[in-house]
């Protein structure tokens, strides 16, 4: 039976906006990647700071020393909400992180398998 042009056409279409939205996924997963790995370095820093710089990040430190010590680990200061994590928060905070990393990975390879892009890696 042969395929009209108009079923052609559509099933074009529909591969056109799976691709689409398989490029969208893409930067929405790594919005959601930098989100979980800025939160993981807030928790990381702030236990950091009490664990070996013996330093609480909390309202008796002077709020320009908390945002100076911050500012040398890389850390918003404004994204420290609360100056207790536990080691629980951080293996939640680094566990999401990997969890979104491999979801962005994944949409990653769909759109490269969308584009029909073969990805080779070759041992050193």
């Amino acid at each position: 039976m042969p395929v009209s042009a108009h079923a052609i056409r559509y099933q074009s279409s529909l591969e056109h906006e799976a691709q689409t939205n398989n490029s969208c996924a893409v930067g929405i997963a790594i919005k959601e990647v930098e989100k979980c790995a800025n939160q993981a370095r807030a928790a990381i820093a702030t236990v950091f700071c009490a664990q070996v710089m013996q330093k609480r990040l909390d309202e008796n430190l002077p709020e320009h020393d908390k945002r100076a010590i911050l500012a040398t680990l890389g850390v918003d200061a404004d994204a420290v909400s609360n100056a207790v994590y536990s080691q629980e928060l951080i293996r939640d905070r680094v566990r999401r992180l990997r969890e979104n990393n491999s979801n962005l990975r994944s949409t990653m390879e769909k759109v490269l398998e969308d584009a029909n892009f073969e990805f080779e890696t070759t041992a050193a």
